[in-house]
């Protein structure tokens, strides 16, 4: 165990900064963070509160019905994405394709996902490189 199970997870900016590209680094260890309540981190939510604030700049600019149509057509691409792609495919393996499409369906996976670069790395080597499960 790295840290005192009974010592609380450190906060801060700048350990916030860090968690937005690695969503697992905590140097006080796993043990630390599972005896904390939960709470939200408000420093590494910034980046979605912005994006979602941005949305609203469409009362300034004004939408054409192209941008809606493509908006909603990205949506439901993207949904399908996740369950037809990643979870049908390559959590339960539910049908057979050739490494070409498994690289298509990969990349339209971790293109709509908000996750860290550790776990899209870790997806392109299940696919293609031999990790055979994603625990």
């Amino acid at each position: 165990m790295l840290g005192n199970a009974s010592a609380k997870p450190k906060t801060g900016l700048i350990r916030s900064f860090i968690r937005w590209f690695d969503s697992d680094y905590l140097p006080e260890g796993a043990e630390v963070l599972r005896n904390t309540p939960k709470a939200v981190d408000w420093p590494r939510c910034i980046p979605f509160i912005i994006l979602h604030l941005g949305c609203l700049g469409v009362i300034w600019v004004g939408a054409s019905p192209l941008a809606v149509w493509l908006a909603v057509g990205l949506y439901f691409f993207r949904m399908f994405a996740i369950t037809g792609f990643f979870h049908r495919y390559f959590s339960h393996k539910s049908y057979s394709t050739t490494r070409f499409f498994q690289f298509i369906m990969l990349i339209a996976t971790i293109t709509n996902i908000p996750m860290s670069p550790k776990i899209n790395t870790h997806l392109w080597l299940m696919v293609f490189g031999g990790v055979t499960s994603a625990g």
